[in-house]
């Protein structure tokens, strides 16, 4: 028997398994949010016939059943603890660090793994907030300009100049004023600003390509080594680059997205969301609610819901360089 029951022996735990496996025929799955602690995930299986088993899963993976109960009654007994293998994508995104970053309403800050969403608070506060390959940057209601080291502890640094909005990549950090004026700097610089031709009210710096949107929902991307901006078809009003794609919302908040290089082949992706993010592993967002989701980055529609209230994500896409390499993918069956 793969574990021990916490604070019972064995035997009663395969007491407590057989008579939730006798008793029913079939499971069925939900997932929900506890308003509590974003730090847990929580899962429903609901028998059929009426019994309940609420699995709770912990930051590292661990899941309990803390309690079993009927329709009547309540019986408060700890089952089993499990480990249950995690994804490629997963192993990839805990090995290398990979995180995601985030505010809410009252502009407090929290970050988590890709693969988990399991959120810990930062200090500060901030109105706009993204992680680059080894900083994180941000700007508040003043629209001032921070950054913090990666792994983020609250040590933000007051960076010279003014910016509503702000987005860190691989080696550069680009951003955009009061006034939709545009500009970029070295992903470490300490204000030493650049400004770009033209006028954007969104902008998101990915491999090699920068993106934007315009007070008129128009779309622009640019070479990052020669920025020369080229229309792109379609509307969106809020848009994210990453490695290899492009993703957007528009106004109706639909979900596209696009190779980073393409010219106006968008794929609707299924889905509502107010932001999106486009991540190393996984795909992030929020929608109207705030309430938060992500999806594999070969992400077609299935999206999980996240523990948690945001009304703004980053997802990272940039590789630390301290990270340790993906690991090798499966070999194929034999045929």
């Amino acid at each position: 028997m793969p574990g021990t029951l916490l604070g019972q022996p064995e035997g009663m735990a395969f007491i407590y398994l057989l008579l939730l496996v006798a008793s029913t025929d079939a499971f069925v799955w939900n997932s929900y949010s506890s308003p509590h602690n974003d730090s847990h995930k929580t899962q429903e299986m609901h028998k059929l016939q009426g019994f309940t088993a609420a699995i709770s899963v912990n930051a590292d993976g661990n899941w309990t059943a803390p309690f079993l109960h009927s329709h009547d009654m309540v019986a408060r007994k700890p089952l089993l603890r499990h480990h249950p293998p995690r994804s490629l994508e997963q192993e990839t995104s805990l090995r290398s660090g990979l995180e995601v970053y985030g505010k809410n309403s009252a502009f407090h800050i929290y970050r988590a793994p890709q693969s988990s969403g399991a959120w810990v608070k930062v200090p500060g506060g901030l109105l706009t907030v993204s992680i680059g390959k080894d900083m994180v940057w941000g700007t508040n209601i003043h629209n001032f300009i921070y950054k913090c080291t990666q792994p983020c502890t609250g040590s933000w640094a007051r960076i010279a100049g003014r910016l509503v909005q702000v987005d860190a990549g691989e080696s550069e950090v680009w951003g955009v004023n009061a006034a939709h004026n545009i500009y970029r700097g070295s992903l470490h610089h300490s204000g030493q600003w650049t400004q770009v031709a033209g006028k954007l009210t969104w902008v998101s710096v990915g491999k090699g390509w920068v993106w934007g949107v315009n007070v008129h929902q128009h779309i622009y991307r640019c070479s990052l080594a020669h920025c020369v901006w080229t229309h792109i078809p379609g509307l969106l009003k809020q848009i994210d680059a990453g490695e290899t794609e492009v993703w957007g919302v528009n106004a109706q908040n639909a979900i596209y997205k696009g190779a980073i290089t393409h010219t106006g082949q968008w794929v609707r992706i299924q889905g509502s969301l107010i932001q999106v993010s486009i991540g190393k592993t996984h795909v992030w967002g929020v929608n109207h609610l705030q309430h938060i989701y992500r999806c594999s980055n070969t992400c077609t529609g299935q999206w999980v819901h996240v523990a948690g209230s945001l009304n703004q994500v980053d997802a990272q896409w940039a590789r630390p360089a301290s990270s340790p390499p993906s690991p090798p993918s499966p070999p194929s069956p034999p045929s």
